[in-house]
């Protein structure tokens, strides 16, 4: 008999992240995801996306910062998010890399005519809006009116700490809701969702009990562990940001004092576009 969730524990970061990564499971996934967040045919979406080679990143001085799983079609591009934690940094990272891709497509000025609406889908240990809702969906919208602009870029926030307040036999008729429920269930309960959700979940709960045991993870993080990370995470940020600032300082001196880019690059490490960046800033 399923109880609500008593004790807040997510699936572990890195074993989910690896999972979207996977070639054979990943895609199955994500179309899964994307078909069941957007009322679209799973079918049809599987059949029409593909995995992006290209890497974002939120900051290259910050460890874990790059995107998790890109996807795209001929119409459309697809980020999926996990996020484990909130931070004051979090709404920030996430956002640049959906403006990484969309500014990723413009080259010259006929390019604005060909940009391919993009779609953001989080998945939060959280509750982004504090809301107590299932599902956030963002739009560019109009904030007298509440009328959408546009619908080029959509981000949409998955809030699992919903699913902690209701067991699972509640939700057991609505696919999205029953497929993650495994993410915030913990061990005890995972072997009862696993005999209730569909072949692909299980395929998913198999190979993720068998990346933790090759890697020796935790398959579940606790409520400290994860607020462990965030620390680990805000402190890691800050030091980066305050080692931007102060090599931007540097740079800065030096060219004002008649250093050449060369010399400043070797003193410091930069590369020449950098180095430039850091000079036209205001």
């Amino acid at each position: 008999m399923f109880t609500k969730i008593n004790k807040p524990v997510f699936f572990n970061e890195k074993i989910m992240k690896k999972i979207f990564k996977n070639e054979k499971l990943g895609k199955k996934l994500s179309a899964k995801l994307i078909s069941e967040v957007m009322n679209l045919d799973y079918d049809i979406v599987y059949n029409n996306i593909e995995k992006s080679s290209e890497e974002i990143a939120f900051s290259a001085l910050t460890v874990n910062s790059t995107a998790d799983a890109i996807y795209y079609s001929d119409r459309m591009y697809f980020d999926i998010e996990i996020n484990l934690y909130s931070s004051d940094s979090k709404p920030k990272q996430i956002e640049s890399y959906v403006y990484q891709l969309y500014l990723g497509q413009i080259h010259t000025f006929k390019d604005y005519n060909k940009i391919k609406p993009i779609v953001q889908i989080s998945i939060d240990s959280y509750d982004y809006l504090g809301e107590k809702d299932f599902i956030y969906k963002f739009y560019l919208m109009d904030n007298k009116y509440h009328k959408i602009v546009s619908d080029s870029i959509q981000m949409i926030h998955i809030n699992l700490d919903y699913l902690r307040n209701i067991s699972y036999n509640e939700i057991e008729k609505d696919e999205l809701k029953k497929n993650l429920y495994f993410l915030i269930c913990g061990n005890e309960e995972l072997n009862q969702v696993y005999e209730r959700v569909d072949k692909l979940m299980k395929e998913i709960i198999d190979e993720s009990k068998k990346i933790a045991g090759i890697e020796k993870m935790n398959l579940y993080l606790t409520d400290e562990e994860m607020l462990e990370l965030d620390k680990k995470h805000y402190i890691e940020v800050g030091y980066n940001q305050g080692r931007e600032e102060k090599e931007s300082e540097i740079v800065k001196s030096f060219y004002q004092n008649g250093a050449s880019l060369e010399l400043i690059s070797k003193s410091t490490g930069l590369s020449i576009e950098d180095i430039n960046k850091i000079i036209k800033e205001k």
